[in-house]
């Protein structure tokens, strides 16, 4: 079997790129584990700049999260002070962060309430509504749902004003139409007819 030139030129060339790719790495390879321990002492004096980021890092993310509540932010947070080594610390946090639970938790009850009343505009559904309102604290939100809760007691009140307009039309057209009756009545009885 006859080989051609490009054949071999290639069969060439990738022995020289293998036999440079095995030089280098016993070249630099015995390197990186001389550098090894320096490393590691480095890794282990960073460890603490690392631990003190942290609680700097986490103490920064339940500022927001008291400012802003949301539960995605509460879950990064929390995955945050879970990280924490230092016990006195990471309770601490682990009690402001449970406050914040609490009232993202809230929230979301409110929220679902005010969406309920909206939904089914009656007075009982806006009653409830109100009361997961005002069990918040945050003002923005609490501002905000109950913004949306009173235009829907607003709608209620404006249906009931015209159901009562409308019942007080319906009944004045039937005494009308009674009194009219009646008028007729006495005037045939008049003409003697």
């Amino acid at each position: 079997m006859k080989t051609s030139k490009s054949e071999i030129a290639y069969l060439i060339l990738s022995i020289i790129l293998i036999a440079v790719a095995g030089g280098t790495y016993f070249v630099f390879g015995h390197k990186t584990t001389e550098s090894s321990p320096v490393t590691k002492t480095q890794q282990s004096s960073s460890s603490s700049d690392s631990s003190e980021d942290l609680v700097v890092h986490a103490e920064a993310l339940l500022s927001d999260l008291e400012a802003n509540p949301s539960r995605k932010a509460l879950t990064l947070t929390q995955e945050i002070v879970d990280k924490l080594k230092d016990d006195s610390k990471k309770k601490e946090l682990q009690t402001r962060l449970e406050a914040v639970a609490t009232e993202v938790g809230n929230q979301e009850t409110a929220e679902r309430a005010v969406s309920e009343a909206e939904a089914d505009q009656n007075t009982t559904k806006v009653e409830q509504a109100q009361t997961m309102v005002d069990t918040l604290t945050n003002e923005a939100k609490k501002n905000e749902l109950q913004n949306r809760l009173n235009a829907v007691q607003e709608a209620i009140n404006q249906t009931a004003a015209q159901s009562s307009v409308s019942s007080y039309s319906a009944e004045a057209n039937a005494t009308y139409a009674s009194q009219t009756a009646d008028t007729s009545t006495n005037y045939s009885e008049v003409s003697g007819q």
